[in-house]
């Protein structure tokens, strides 16, 4: 299953996810009243919390090449640098791991230099001891995550052959707003 919360805070600002919620048996009935949105998130909230127990989880993880060309005066290539990161989501936002240098591997000092720059950027972005949360096997999505927005249950649709109920989300007025993880948050809307 995807992981819906790091796309919702990808672009901060309007975006559209799509989360299948196991529901009863779909009806197409249009007159089929929708459940209450509190009760889907508790078990968004449960949802996320299984994941976390689970031994394996996937990641979304892609690769991007730098090709840095310098040239004379002539434009010949005087000098080329090539360099491969592999990218991933942290906390909604792309993180660039430096894997390779001119096809090499990293040394071990560069690969900790690497990692280091990873727990920094993960502690910034999150504001949360990620070791920690592992350890603790906690959800990505927590109740108080949660409980920064106001979720409306609005239809039911089939998408990718899965009965699904649409939800709008929009940050709660009331939310705090002190840390950057708080700013975010207060810019993040659309469906779920």
């Amino acid at each position: 299953m995807r992981p819906y919360w790091i796309d919702l805070l990808h672009a901060c600002c309007s975006v559209t996810l799509f989360v299948c919620i196991g529901t009863a048996p779909f009806s197409a009935c249009a007159a089929e009243s929708l459940p209450n949105a509190s009760n889907l998130v508790q078990r968004m909230v449960a949802r996320a919390q299984d994941v976390a127990l689970a031994p394996q989880t996937n990641r979304y993880i892609y690769e991007k090449r730098a090709l840095k060309t310098e040239l004379d005066d002539k434009e010949r290539v005087t000098e080329s640098t090539e360099k491969l990161y592999q990218v991933t989501l942290i906390g909604g936002l792309p993180f660039s791991k430096l894997a390779k240098i001119q096809g090499q591997e990293l040394t071990p000092a560069e690969l900790e230099k690497q990692n280091q720059r990873e727990i920094a950027f993960r502690q910034q972005v999150t504001r949360v001891d990620m070791k920690k949360r592992a350890r603790n096997k906690e959800g990505l999505v927590t109740q108080d995550l949660a409980d920064r927005f106001v979720f409306e249950a609005k239809r039911r649709e089939i998408i990718h052959g899965r009965p699904t109920i649409i939800l709008a989300v929009a940050p709660r007025p009331d939310a705090p707003d002190k840390s950057i993880e708080d700013k975010i948050f207060k810019h993040v809307f659309g469906t779920v």
